[in-house]
């Protein structure tokens, strides 16, 4: 998918921003900042999910969002007063208002020098040239390097066995829903939708699920291209949902697409979303396991609560989060659902005392047994430790969370971090090396890419 407004062409799929033809340079971030609000420019997008989107929390905040939106509006003559492209809209996020229309070819191949380049003077030749040279031969090969990892080619050649064979065998992908309302409250079902068929295909044997965080973030660059979704996460099965309300009814549709090429299109319709969602999620899991017929255990209600939660923490309303548990009944905040997605959001407003003790009680009703929960529970419990300052304690909770992690990857892998963390808190640097290689065996297989940037962070 590709964009036109103005004198301008946005193209998604070879990052290329042109006018009249001329190529303008782009800096990463802002390149994928702009390319997220044209794409969800029907709406207004908070500056939370803005964040989560586009830097994936790796090192974003308002501050940076502010200077990407900055150098954005200047990139089209734009600025804060005339909000010709991108308006702000207060006390919430911003919105892509210039016209656009969607195309489907790419830009044509731009001059040999770009309008950019074609606009910096030819300065003062005084400097040597090898040492600019070295630079920028580094500086080609570093690009080069992460184009390789990041990129994959999406020419019509590329044969569905060549897709297969970039792939992890029984990985899934859940794709943020398309959600076409025009009713701001109906927004918590965009990522509300991906949180709930996830969750759905987590306990499904021989399969490992994206996380949310990861799918949010890769999806923010081009949700439409599937080859671009599977190159990112490596992920063999691709599911993408559509919501259309329609009236009084909501129509949800989902298309499981496999690195093979077969598709599957499944569909159901409700007046209430979380219900139809819920059994939208069940269509997925029976699609991609016909013979297995588990299922969640948990209440309609604690379903549509932890929906919400999901969505809040997703989009970076932490606090959102907390509101939505405290207005549910006790029933539905004695959930362990509910208890985790509370302690998660705690530990993210600066609550850890608070997520850890709400913890410790959800982990003793565990007593002797070993629910599908407890890894999670003590991976969280060990982050909250490492914040309160304890990384003795939490390095038990991670090594107790490795014990009860099963054969969940992506969960070893964040417990084997969480243990390297606490190790290398405590002055342990090899033992802490070690862990984090441990970790990125296991995350590797779990396509969870966004911790891995996280871990190559903790290695250096």
């Amino acid at each position: 998918m590709s964009y036109r407004f103005d004198d301008y062409a946005l193209d998604p799929r070879t990052r290329r921003l042109t006018r009249r033809g001329h190529e303008i340079a782009v800096e990463p971030r802002v390149f994928d900042l702009v390319v997220y609000l044209v794409a969800q420019r029907p709406r207004a997008v908070g500056r939370d999910e803005l964040i989560a989107a586009v830097w994936g929390r790796v090192d974003g905040s308002d501050a940076t969002l502010a200077q990407a939106i900055l150098k954005a509006r200047r990139l089209f003559g734009d600025d804060g007063s005339a909000q010709r492209t991108i308006r702000t809209v207060a006390r919430f996020g911003y919105q892509w208002v210039a016209a656009t229309e969607e195309g489907d070819e790419a830009p044509a191949a731009p001059p040999a020098t770009s309008e950019a380049a074609q606009a910096i003077p030819p300065g003062p030749r005084r400097l040597a040239a090898w040492p600019i040279m070295l630079a920028l031969g580094a500086a080609l090969v570093l690009v080069a390097s992460i184009a390789t990892w990041t990129r994959v080619q999406r020419t019509p050649e590329t044969s569905t066995q060549e897709a297969s064979a970039r792939t992890v065998p029984g990985l899934v992908l859940v794709a943020p829903a398309d959600v076409h309302s025009a009713i701001a409250e109906d927004g918590w079902m965009r990522l509300g939708l991906m949180a709930m068929s996830a969750d759905a295909l987590r306990t499904l044997p021989g399969r490992a699920v994206v996380p949310n965080e990861t799918a949010l973030a890769v999806a923010a660059q081009d949700m439409q291209d599937l080859e671009h979704l599977r190159a990112a996460t490596g992920a063999a099965t691709i599911v993408t949902i559509d919501a259309r309300r329609d009236g009084e009814r909501w129509l949800l549709d989902a298309t499981v697409s496999s690195a093979d090429g077969s598709r599957q299109s499944l569909g159901t319709e409700s007046t209430d979303a979380v219900a139809g969602g819920a059994a939208l999620a069940r269509e997925i899991r029976g699609a991609l396991a016909p013979d297995e017929h588990g299922e969640s255990s948990a209440a309609p209600d604690v379903i549509a609560t932890a929906a919400r939660m999901q969505s809040a923490i997703l989009e970076g309303h932490a606090d959102r989060a907390l509101a939505l548990s405290e207005a549910a009944s006790d029933a539905i905040k004695a959930a362990p659902e509910i208890v985790l997605l509370r302690a998660r959001a705690m530990n993210r407003v600066g609550r850890a005392a608070d997520a850890v003790a709400a913890l410790d009680a959800l982990i003793a009703q565990a007593g002797a047994t070993s629910p599908a929960w407890l890894a999670l529970a003590w991976s969280t419990h060990g982050y909250g430790e490492l914040v309160l300052g304890a990384p003795e304690v939490a390095d038990a909770d991670f090594r107790r969370a490795l014990a009860a992690s099963g054969g969940d990857r992506t969960e070893t892998g964040r417990a084997w971090r969480g243990l390297g963390n606490a190790q290398a808190a405590e002055g342990a640097f090899d033992d802490a090396e070690a862990s984090y290689l441990r970790a990125r065996l296991e995350l590797e297989a779990g396509g969870d890419r966004l911790l891995l940037a996280h871990l190559y962070d903790d290695l250096g």
